[in-house]
């Protein structure tokens, strides 16, 4: 996926906002909590796209070797450096659900303020 598809599809979840930190990258948030970013390096160790997964989601796509731990991120952030590591489906159904997981850790008032609805048992 080319990098303006990365944005044009983050920027199209509900409530997403792009901003521009941590050295350049483009971070995709919603009610304030990143839920996408991708980064442009000269170290393409540093370089790539970086979400939010499920348990399942992390383990699996680190054992396949298509992503590996994204650095300064905690629990279950994958970076997929490799742009065509991932189908440009497969890399939209992730990031539709990292925006979902992290809405559903917003607070109901900031969900409310946004005009988002969550599904609570997952797509």
């Amino acid at each position: 996926m080319r990098t303006e598809d990365f944005e044009r599809l983050c920027l199209s979840q509900s409530g997403a906002e792009m901003v521009v930190q941590w050295g350049g990258s483009h971070v995709y948030k919603v009610g304030g909590k990143v839920f996408a970013l991708w980064s442009f390096a000269s170290d393409t160790a540093k370089s790539g796209f970086i979400f939010k997964t499920t348990d399942l989601t992390f383990e699996v796509l680190l054992e396949a070797g298509l992503g590996r731990r994204a650095p300064h991120f905690r629990r279950n952030w994958v970076q997929i450096s490799s742009f065509d590591a991932l189908t440009d489906e497969d890399l939209s159904h992730y990031v539709r659900e990292s925006h979902r997981i992290v809405v559903k850790s917003l607070t109901r008032r900031c969900r409310l303020s946004l005009g988002l609805e969550i599904d609570t048992h997952g797509s």
